[in-house]
């Protein structure tokens, strides 16, 4: 099934990336691309411009105990809160937990709406105390692929 975004409303995922939060040290990437481009009947194609996605319709997270099923759908809320609400207290104790590492955590969304590729970028050290000016402030970046431009940046989270 092919979709050119230029004829309906599309908004669908692309991938997630973590990178120092809970139990993901490195850059860990859920995407939803389909990985082989043979007929299947769980994917389908969405064009955005001149660039063609075959993307799954549907993914399933499984793996073993204590693999970080549950702490990837906790970064999906901790990234919906922040990209909806003020403040760092509700998840001040949420960076990397294996470590005493003092190192932003970061949560990247990219997502097609439209005929425009989005990328939601939330940057955060949750060791930051107030008044410490050596560790970058919480902020959520919001890019425009298309027209490589920063369309929204909020620090006053």
């Amino acid at each position: 099934m092919r979709i050119p975004c230029g004829i309906r409303r599309v908004r669908v995922l692309l991938d997630i990336e973590i990178k120092n939060l809970k139990s993901f040290k490195n850059q860990t990437i859920f995407s939803m691309e389909a990985e082989n481009k043979i007929e299947d009947r769980n994917s389908f194609e969405v064009e955005v411009g001149k660039e063609k996605f075959e993307l799954l319709k549907t993914a399933v997270l499984f793996g073993g105990n204590a693999s970080g099923k549950s702490n990837f759908t906790s970064v999906l809320s901790i990234f919906r809160y922040y990209l909806f609400n003020k403040g760092i207290e509700k998840y001040n104790k949420e960076g990397f937990r294996f470590g005493e590492e003092d190192k932003n955590s970061t949560i990247k969304v990219r997502n097609v709406v439209d005929d425009k590729i989005y990328e939601y970028i939330l940057e955060i050290n949750f060791n930051t105390k107030q008044g410490d000016e050596k560790i970058p402030p919480l902020h959520l970046k919001k890019f425009n692929f298309l027209i490589n431009q920063i369309i929204l940046l909020r620090t006053d989270l």
